[in-house]
């Protein structure tokens, strides 16, 4: 099955496969329709219809940005997504939030340090 999503970015599968999960590049971002996912709201959850779900709250606000969206192989097997996310002006972002697509909250969430 295809689904058409208003955009060329790459679309990660939310584990529950109940939709994917796209983030927007800051100079990729303000193109007609898509100004509204420019950061901090450049993350977003569509379904698999190809409809939007809602757009993820960035936990640092308007000074935020969404970075890099990380695949997590749990001991268990199971496989969790995050976000890697920051304040814009950070050179490196060691902030991951674990999105489980059926809340836009990441603030309440505990975040994880991951180090390349």
């Amino acid at each position: 099955m295809r689904v058409l999503l208003p955009t060329n970015e790459i679309a990660h599968i939310l584990p529950d496969r109940s939709g994917v999960l796209v983030l927007f590049k800051a100079d990729d971002a303000p193109r007609g329709e898509l100004t509204h996912y420019a950061p901090p709201g450049n993350a977003a959850i569509f379904n698999a219809d190809g409809s939007i779900r809602f757009q993820l709250q960035n936990p640092f606000g308007a000074v935020g940005s969404f970075r890099a969206a990380l695949h997590n192989r749990l001991a268990n097997g199971v496989v969790e997504l995050g976000v890697r996310v920051c304040p814009s002006d950070y050179p490196a972002c060691e902030t991951v939030y674990t999105v489980d697509g059926s809340t836009p909250d990441l603030i309440k969430q505990l975040p994880r340090w991951v180090r390349d």
